[in-house]
């Protein structure tokens, strides 16, 4: 658990990090050109790694094809040489004349210019070799299939085990005939296989590749691995035979006629690449090597280049670094003169560094700085000379309203107690309309009373010092709703308040406020035998919003504009009483908080009063 928290505040601290340099315009501006400019180059990188790989494998594969192309030439070589020998043979007359004594003499002296040819003999048309080179018995060759194909007429061929010798040799036959044309025997020889195996083994391509002959039946010509060979006995010692490769892969390809490049997955899951061709005698030449080794050039080609991307764009990074904290040094002086300046530091300077854009900016700035320098002591002035003078206003304000609070009533409450000591002394001697005359003089000094008390209240309101602290909103509407049910036991107002609403403001001046709001439903809503007050809470553009609702009269929205004003009423006095103050001192108390106020509502269907305090809390 405990190495987990600091791997997580490891990981913290490193995306905050990031986020920091993020920040930075150097950061930006090398993230920005890495980003121009690493795709390119990654772009010509892949380009060069794909046209190198193309020529690179092109020429893997052209060493292949060059490798059978010079083994198949030696092979037929070899092949037409015999072929040549034999046919130089069977057309010396002193075999066409068929004297034993004088074919011995030519065959002895054909093996030894062909050392290679242990073998010559002349067979009869049964196969039995009648005259041969050396003293063996006569030995019937019928079976073979080379006796099979020149009996018939062709020229024939066959890697088979010699009797003689008991290794793999190449036999071959070709018809003697007399002046007439008619076949009177077969000049025949067989040859080791030596020379080809050496062809075989010199073709050996890298570590792995290595190249093999077949005959017109599949079977081992040559082999470089010994243990591949044909004719050689198995582990139980029985007669060596000829090892036929017809399963193997390029083989089969080569039978179906696919001659030339050929990939391949051997049995241990091995890919190899193989150049297979078809030649004299529809023999099949192979060179083969293990992919990996064939194509190792271009790997170590791809990761040559991807060591030179990852080595060059850790240069263009340094470089590019380099160059834009050089380019960017000045911003960066200018930056931190203006960060102290906003600070308050009016004596700091940017140095300038250079004549170009950003020298001319920093020299500017510092002019600019100069110039707002004097202005803020011309300031500072000014806000000392009117202080001076709120003060003194504010000293006048108090003046007044000391004078309206007591010079005012004193005769206001003089008008209305000798008008009620007239009625209740000398009310008998007056007429009916007399005292409604009184009454008329003692209701309106009364309401300038009210409006007295409510000025001096709007006054006291802008006044008032505020203090900041958490207020339960939803325990104060349900105390105010109960004291307006108090006064008003007869009406049925149904009051829904959301619980749980708190904000930070000044307690006092939010409960004149909610006071002044929910009293302004409570009026409005009289005239209905059975009214709703709502007090709640809502989210509006992502700030909390509070609100007192009703479904009284409402007002025309047209009419909105003079509902937070002085003295400002959209109802007759003799419909609904009151001074015209109650949501003007509303809206100066959240003005104060730093919110704002507003209303919505219709006629005859209710008004909504909104307001917002900027610490709210939910």
């Amino acid at each position: 658990m405990e190495s987990r928290s600091v791997s997580q505040k490891l990981d913290v601290r490193f995306f905050n990090k990031l986020r920091l340099n993020w920040e930075r315009l150097q950061f930006r501006m090398v993230v920005l050109i890495l980003i121009a400019i690493v795709p390119l180059l990654v772009a010509l990188i892949a380009f060069i790694i794909i046209r190198a790989g193309e020529v690179i494998e092109r020429d893997a594969n052209e060493k292949l094809r060059m490798a059978n192309s010079s083994l198949a030439s030696k092979v037929s070589i070899w092949l037409s040489f015999n072929e040549s020998a034999l046919k130089e043979l069977v057309l010396l007359p002193g075999i066409i004349g068929m004297d034993p004594k004088q074919q011995k003499q030519i065959l002895q002296a054909m093996q030894k210019a062909h050392p290679d040819m242990y073998l010559i003999f002349i067979a009869d048309m049964k196969g039995t070799s009648i005259v041969r080179n050396d003293d063996h018995v006569p030995i019937n060759y019928s079976d073979r299939e080379w006796f099979k194909e020149a009996i018939s007429g062709a020229v024939g061929y066959q890697i088979h085990i010699g009797r003689t010798i008991g290794e793999p040799v190449l036999g071959s036959a070709m018809p003697i005939r007399d002046a007439s044309g008619k076949m009177i025997g077969l000049g025949c020889y067989a040859t080791r296989i030596t020379a080809i195996t050496k062809q075989v083994e010199a073709s050996k391509i890298g570590k792995t590749g290595f190249a093999y002959v077949v005959d017109n039946r599949n079977r081992v010509v040559a082999h470089p691995d010994p243990n591949f060979s044909a004719g050689l006995p198995n582990q139980k010692n029985e007669p060596p035979v000829i090892r036929d490769l017809g399963n193997e892969p390029p083989i089969i390809a080569l039978r179906q006629g696919k001659e030339g490049l050929f990939a391949f997955t051997d049995k241990q899951g091995q890919r190899w690449r193989a150049y297979v061709s078809v030649m004299l005698d529809n023999w099949g030449i192979v060179v083969q090597q293990k992919e990996d080794e064939l194509l190792e050039p271009l790997l170590l080609f791809r990761r040559a280049s991807l060591v030179v991307l990852a080595i060059g764009s850790i240069t263009m990074l340094f470089l590019t670094s380099m160059v834009i904290r050089r380019a960017l040094h000045p911003i960066g002086a200018l930056t931190d003169t203006v960060v102290a300046i906003a600070a308050g530091d009016l004596t700091r300077r940017a140095p300038v560094e250079s004549n170009d854009e950003i020298g001319l900016l920093a020299d500017k700035f510092n002019f600019m700085t100069d110039r707002l320098r004097e202005l803020s002591r011309s300031l500072e002035q000014r806000v000392t000379e009117r202080t001076a003078q709120l003060e003194a206003a504010n000293k006048e304000l108090e003046s007044f309203c000391y004078s309206v609070s007591h010079d005012l009533r004193a005769p206001l409450r003089g008008i209305d107690g000798w008008s009620l000591a007239l009625l209740e002394d000398c009310g008998d001697q007056l007429d009916a309309q007399g005292r409604r005359h009184l009454e008329r003089v003692r209701e309106e000094a009364q309401r300038m009373a009210r409006l007295i008390d409510d000025l001096l209240e709007l006054s006291r309101v802008s006044q008032v010092s505020i203090k900041d602290e958490q207020v339960d909103l939803s325990a104060l509407a349900h105390v105010i709703a109960a004291r307006l049910k108090e006064a008003q036991p007869d009406r049925h107002v149904e009051f829904i308040v959301q619980p749980g609403l708190t904000a930070y403001g000044d307690a006092q001046q939010l409960e004149l406020l909610l006071t002044n709001l929910l009293d302004n439903a409570w009026k409005f809503t009289s005239k209905h035998p059975a009214a709703r007050v709502e007090f709640g809470g809502i989210e509006r553009e992502g700030q909390r919003a509070f609100f007192v609702r009703d479904d009284g009269i409402g007002f025309d929205m047209a009419y909105a504009g003079k509902l937070f004003g002085a003295f400002q009423r959209l109802h007759s006095p003799a419909d609904f009483a009151g001074s015209g103050v109650g949501l003007a001192i509303v809206q100066r108390i959240v003005h104060r908080q730093g919110g704002l106020v507003w209303a919505e509502g219709k006629v005859d269907e209710g008004a909504t009063f909104y307001f917002t305090l900027p610490h709210n809390s939910e």
